[in-house]
């Protein structure tokens, strides 16, 4: 599907490019390569309240709204394509569809675990998960909270789910699918807790009388966007990229391996900017590596297509 590495990632990074702030000058994003069925498919978690990863449903229209929302149709904008919203009820139903091309594009909490089946793009904002308590229990720290018979929810499949299970000893977790059915079961004081993302939890507490949001934080994390069926080009011992003169600056970060640039050897975490109006000769990588390569190139050959020279 892509001719080369630059090309691979040129899209990944293109289209985080889309997505933050003062992003006019980002290259053309080739709309086929992110949205190939025409329509940019957008997963979402929806849940009961907003934050930088859940959405939510206005109860008059019945309609998505939230941060990931206005992402998605912003993105599909710039790509000129038209927007479809496919609803999850968490993160871990998300990752699950991954490998099922439901989706194209989404906004997730970054996540050792989730990385290890989906490349994660930059994070555009961290959030802190935390506790909420019901109305009545004394604990007032996540100490104190660890305690037997002690029952903290989750929502299945996140993060926050899994640093919980990590943290608590002697408390035990339950498991929710939605995050709606969590918070039913806190407000009639059939669980003790939950661990969310503190966004969420404020909004709980509003809603709920006599939760608290205990000063404790679980995890800090970041939203990242996720570009489904791409992967943040890895290449094999031997594989080189052709020589190319840059129409713009060239950033190129090493991920892991080795690569070498104009006869010097960059490893893991090296960084390196060619400017515009220079030329790379051929990139050659001896041990195999990854690379994270934002560039408007052209090959010397000539031998690119017009979409993949912008």
């Amino acid at each position: 599907m892509y001719p080369n590495l630059e090309q691979r990632m040129k899209v990944v990074l293109s289209v985080v490019a889309l997505l933050m702030a003062g992003c006019a000058s980002a290259p053309p994003v080739p709309a086929a390569e992110v949205a190939p069925k025409g329509e940019l498919r957008v997963a979402i978690g929806v849940g009961p309240s907003g934050s930088a990863f859940w959405a939510t449903r206005d109860a008059a229209t019945g309609s998505v709204r939230g941060v990931t929302v206005d992402l998605g149709r912003a993105a599909a904008a710039k790509l000129g394509v038209p927007v479809k919203f496919v609803e999850y009820r968490n993160a871990g139903e998300i990752t699950a569809a991954a490998s099922r091309d439901a989706w194209d594009i989404t906004f997730v909490p970054h996540e050792a675990e989730r990385e290890k089946l989906m490349d994660h793009g930059p994070a555009y904002v961290t959030y802190d998960s935390n506790y909420i308590v019901r109305a009545g229990l004394d604990a007032r720290s996540a100490v104190a909270l660890d305690r037997a018979g002690i029952r903290v929810g989750s929502i299945e499949g996140t993060s926050t789910s899994r640093s919980a299970a990590r943290a608590l000893k002697q408390a035990s977790m339950v498991s929710f699918p939605k995050a709606d059915d969590a918070v039913a079961q806190l407000a009639q004081g059939k669980v003790d807790a939950l661990a969310m993302g503190r966004e969420a939890l404020v909004y709980i507490a509003k809603k709920v009388p006599g939760t608290r949001v205990l000063d404790d934080v679980l995890q800090t994390t970041g939203v990242v966007v996720i570009v489904g069926s791409l992967q943040l080009g890895v290449e094999a011992v031997g594989a080189a990229l052709p020589e190319h003169e840059h129409l713009g600056d060239e950033e190129c970060f090493v991920l892991d391996g080795t690569i070498d640039i104009g006869g010097e050897r960059f490893h893991a975490g090296d960084y390196q900017v060619a400017r515009a109006g220079t030329r790379h000769g051929v990139l050659v990588t001896a041990t195999g590596c990854t690379l994270l390569l934002r560039s408007r190139s052209r090959p010397a050959s000539g031998g690119w297509s017009e979409e993949e020279r912008e």
